[in-house]
């Protein structure tokens, strides 16, 4: 049988997993991820350099690019249902008690 190397989950499944982590029981959650922009110049490793240099050197292939990193990702309240929603009450309910045990004694 195959080795799986990769495992693909919904945002539902990551908010669900996030929601138990937490010990979240109510309310309606909704994952998100926080990007941040950095610049940078780079080199590009293919292509000609730009024709718009007169006499480019070998180290003229450089351009202006935009980093985009996931930062983190978060579980924001949500107002009504979405299929990036999940209702912590459905996915993590509270346990419930058992009726004929006694709480434990005081110390």
């Amino acid at each position: 049988m195959a080795e799986v190397k990769t495992y693909t989950f919904a945002h539902r499944d990551v908010a669900t997993a996030l929601i138990k982590e937490q010990g979240i029981h109510e309310g309606l959650w909704e994952l998100s991820l926080r990007f941040g922009l950095n610049a940078a110049n780079i080199e590009l490793k293919q292509g000609p350099p730009p024709a718009t240099q007169k006499d480019p050197g070998p180290d003229d292939n450089f351009v202006p690019a935009a980093i985009v990193s996931v930062v983190s990702l978060e579980l924001n309240r949500a107002m009504h249902e979405t299929n990036l929603v999940v209702d912590a009450a459905k996915v993590n309910p509270l346990p419930k008690k058992d009726k004929g045990k006694k709480p434990p004694a005081k110390k």
